[in-house]
């Protein structure tokens, strides 16, 4: 088995890709971290890609990949839905930083219905 820590604070899962090349980890402050994986052929590869920080102090409460593995939905008790397009390693420079610079991101306010 393999272990790695990418995160400082509590994480609130993991989740892979249906087509088990991407992993992602979110912590309970809103840190999110892509892996690089290859789920068929070797189980213990987890290469570390990129990692950003959620906007506007999100708390992200669960997590989904999209139905089409180009997307991961984040959930946040800020009431936010965020949107994070899944990132490519051809785009990604991580040889100084796993920081992630400007990332994809989408936004919606969840807002509940007063009567």
């Amino acid at each position: 088995m393999k272990a790695f820590k990418a995160h400082e604070d509590p994480i609130v899962g993991i989740k892979f890709s249906q087509d088990l090349k991407t992993c992602v980890t979110a912590s309970k402050t809103g840190d999110i971290f892509f892996f690089d994986m290859d789920g068929h052929k070797d189980t213990q590869m987890y290469e570390p890609l990129c990692t950003l920080k959620l906007p506007n102090d999100a708390h992200v409460n669960d997590f989904k990949w999209s139905s089409d593995d180009k997307s991961v939905l984040f959930g946040c008790q800020n009431g936010k839905v965020y949107n994070v397009r899944r990132p490519l390693a051809k785009e990604i420079d991580n040889s100084d930083s796993y920081l992630w610079i400007n990332p994809d991101i989408q936004t919606w306010t969840i807002k509940l219905m007063e009567f």
